[in-house]
């Protein structure tokens, strides 16, 4: 479960690892499922009086939920890679062939994503028994989608050898960190990035952008042509989008100026394209895995 502890101010970009992770983990040992009740939070969220309290209540449900993804992921990689390393031996020793170990391995991948479908499956159902109306149901798939999307883009990221950790909940709901990436490959000291994500119609590719800004404190605004360089780099998102991103990105941008962070917008497209992630398993493609890692380093060597 997130801490409810307030965030620890950082004066330095290269600071102390957190102690919050994902994926970070070897998957030696199972985990406790995460303590939340997603049917209180999902009540909490469309009982909301007016779109602040919805949206900070949404970022609650949402957190829960990745949460709720990276334990499933945890226990089902742990029993696949038990496995493997069962028919490792198997194949070292001589007791099956390389043919039989490729069959095997296939049908155990094919075993694990199954059962990850299967849980991620469940927990959509759990929450749509709630009494939740047609367009209730359908602002939670988006929601759900939207989620999904987040990890997605925090397992792509883990992948290609970033560590991937969680913010305090404090900086999630109310300052829009929803991962931070340490790119600094230092086993004692972290360079973190603020990273925001948004999983948006008409987007077709992934897409990162960091978030430059000028003055300080209530004075903070976007530097020119921030906001105007994202929306001509997406001219199919619908133009409705736009102010809560700007809103969202600007609340992240005074957060990461008082912690010396460097925040970072990442654009995502919707699940189901070659460069998305799977809207059944939360996981990236492939070929979102690489164009994280291109925009990442794209992002640093102008740095």
């Amino acid at each position: 479960m997130v801490s409810e502890a307030e965030p620890i101010p950082v004066q330095d970009q290269h600071i102390e690892k957190p102690k919050k992770y994902l994926l970070q983990r070897e998957f030696h040992t199972e985990t406790e499922p995460p303590n939340v009740n997603l049917g209180k939070l999902l009540r909490s969220y469309f009982g909301a009086k007016n779109g602040l309290e919805r949206a900070e209540k949404g970022q609650l449900l949402g957190s829960a939920l990745v949460m709720a993804l990276d334990h499933i992921h945890i226990l089902y990689e742990l029993k696949y890679n038990n496995a493997c390393q069962k028919l490792r031996g198997m194949a070292a020793g001589g007791g099956i062939s390389q043919e039989q170990y490729q069959k095997n391995i296939k049908h155990l991948r094919d075993q694990r994503d199954q059962y990850i479908i299967d849980e991620i499956r469940a927990l959509r159902k759990g929450l749509l028994q709630w009494q939740l109306n047609d367009e209730q149901k359908n602002e939670l798939e988006i929601v759900v989608a939207g989620f999904l999307g987040e990890y997605a883009v925090a397992a792509a990221a883990k992948q290609e050898q970033f560590d991937v950790y969680y913010p305090e909940r404090e900086e999630d709901v109310k300052n829009g960190v929803d991962w931070y990436f340490d790119i600094s490959q230092d086993e004692e000291e972290s360079e973190l990035l603020a990273v925001q994500v948004k999983c948006l119609r008409g987007c077709h590719s992934l897409q990162a952008f960091e978030i430059e800004y000028q003055g300080q404190g209530r004075d903070l605004s976007l530097s020119d042509g921030i906001m105007q360089g994202i929306i001509e780099a997406n001219p199919d998102i619908n133009s409705r989008n736009w102010p809560v991103v700007e809103d969202s990105v600007l609340r992240l941008a005074k957060y990461c100026q008082q912690t010396q962070q460097r925040p970072i917008l990442i654009i995502i497209p919707p699940p189901g394209e070659d460069n998305s992630f799977s809207s059944r398993t939360g996981l990236p493609t492939e070929q979102m895995a690489i164009d994280i890692l291109e925009q990442i380093d794209r992002i640093t060597e102008h740095s």
